[in-house]
């Protein structure tokens, strides 16, 4: 019951302000989807490389982090220093060379927010995706945020929790709108988004945002079935937690 009174207080202006940021139609947009239950446009020309344990991909953004120009976005669920340490090193770097920083996490203190304090005194930004007070003590509930993002100028992104995807093009561009649409909610303010253009391959990406904001039932089935049955060589799927019906199954 509570964790549902505050979904419906905080979640429900939540939702039409992120429809705002999010219902411009990217260039590069293959078609047009329903924007509830967290989906976005999917966008062509993107590159996509896939990376099945968390610590393969660290290499990659730190390299990528301390190429950045513009700005490096990190929506995470908490940083805790053992896998977050180079990454963190190198958002310091960034920051105190004048890019724009900007960290969301889930859950704050108690070890989950490793690296914060130096980011900031670097010039970096952060905040949490609930109040602080709220992501410091709730420690286990219905609302908690399991994102993981990092993005680089608009143009390059990862994603994911356990495996992670980077992706290069368009779609970068798009999980960019979603932390911009995040970071607005929790402090009010509005950044501009570096809009990617071009083409840098052939992959058709589609961002879908789980989470307890997107409402709806969850996540759209009916968009994974399409491309499941659609699928001529090969299907991957991974899940924070696997609780299918029995449609996909």
């Amino acid at each position: 019951l509570g964790c549902t009174l505050y979904s419906t207080k905080r979640f429900d202006r939540k939702a039409e302000a992120d429809r705002v940021i999010l219902s411009e139609v990217p260039e590069d947009a293959v078609h047009g989807l329903d924007m509830g239950d967290g989906l976005d446009y999917a966008t062509k020309g993107n590159d996509v490389r896939a990376y099945w344990n968390i610590g393969d991909f660290h290499d990659d953004a730190v390299t990528d982090i301390r190429s950045a120009k513009a700005s490096v976005l990190v929506e995470i669920r908490k940083v805790p220093r053992r896998s977050f340490e180079k990454i963190a090193d190198a958002l310091c770097d960034a920051a105190s060379r004048g890019v724009d920083v900007r960290v969301i996490t889930g859950s704050y203190g108690f070890g989950r927010t490793y690296g914060i304090r130096s980011i900031v005194s670097a010039g970096g930004h952060f905040t949490t995706f609930h109040s602080r007070f709220y992501s410091t003590f709730s420690l286990k509930n219905s609302n908690r945020l399991l994102r993981g993002v990092i993005v680089i100028d608009g143009a390059v992104a990862y994603s994911g929790t356990e495996s992670v995807v980077r992706v290069e093009g368009p779609a970068a561009c798009r999980l960019a709108k979603r932390f911009a649409a995040d970071w607005s909610f929790r402090t009010g303010e509005s950044f501009d988004v570096d809009v990617m253009s071009g083409s840098h391959g052939g992959d058709i990406v589609q961002i879908t945002s789980g989470g307890p904001d997107v409402g709806g039932e969850g996540p759209p089935v009916s968009e994974y079935m399409s491309l499941i049955m659609g699928a001529k060589e090969r299907i991957y799927m991974t899940f924070e937690y696997l609780v299918p019906n029995e449609v996909l199954y």
